[in-house]
């Protein structure tokens, strides 16, 4: 899965947890992606505009920071006090 495909998959995670896409930043600057894109690795920002909650994910490349996106959004990490 490249990360173009990654990045879909991440707007399918928000929606399936009924999270409004738009309520969500996936940041990360132009040198890491293509860290990230190489293999090499980086760490890219989910933030979350509505709580204000930001939390960084390393990613080598693979869609395994999918999976801890996924486990944040369901203990209700984004969640503004959590």
């Amino acid at each position: 899965m490249d990360m173009r495909e990654q990045v879909v998959r991440f707007s399918q995670l928000l929606q399936e947890n009924g999270l409004a896409i738009d309520d969500f930043e996936l940041n990360v600057d132009g040198e890491t992606f293509r860290q990230i894109s190489s293999g090499e690795g980086g760490t890219l920002e989910v933030h979350c505009r509505t709580s204000g909650v930001g939390i960084e994910y390393d990613c080598d490349g693979s869609p395994s920071w999918l999976d801890r996106i996924a486990a944040d959004l369901a203990a209700g990490k984004f969640d503004k006090g959590a």
